[in-house]
């Protein structure tokens, strides 16, 4: 049951989402002004994301397809500007106001030993 509501509510976070995927690795930023933030660690699809104004780093985790089975959001990391700051997106509150920026480096990390 819990695996399919996991399911379930991914599905529905990709459809709601506004961001799209990158995709290409190699994406030449100089031919336009494009921005992108990259999100890796335990998500579906690690890689650049294109950013949009406004959007949560939430979305961005959502857009690169959602936490793995082994990932988290319960200790998200987010770098900017050389700092890093680590986040639990599974609060409602941070989930909607924590808003991603060009550039950010956002990390869905390993669930731990106790599943968090």
């Amino acid at each position: 049951m819990k695996k399919f509501t996991h399911i379930i509510l991914t599905a529905f976070l990709l459809l709601t989402t506004i961001p799209t995927f990158a995709g290409d690795k190699n994406v030449d930023r100089s031919k336009d002004q494009t921005k992108f933030v990259r999100v890796g660690g335990q998500v579906t699809r690690p890689g650049l994301i294109e950013y949009r104004d406004n959007t949560t780093i939430f979305s961005m985790i959502v857009a690169a397809g959602g936490p793995t089975e082994f990932g988290t959001l319960k200790r998200v990391k987010v770098v900017r500007e050389g700092k890093q700051v680590q986040l639990d997106l599974t609060k409602a509150s941070l989930k909607n106001q924590e808003i991603a920026k060009p550039d950010d480096y956002i990390e869905a990390p390993q669930k731990n030993i106790f599943g968090r």
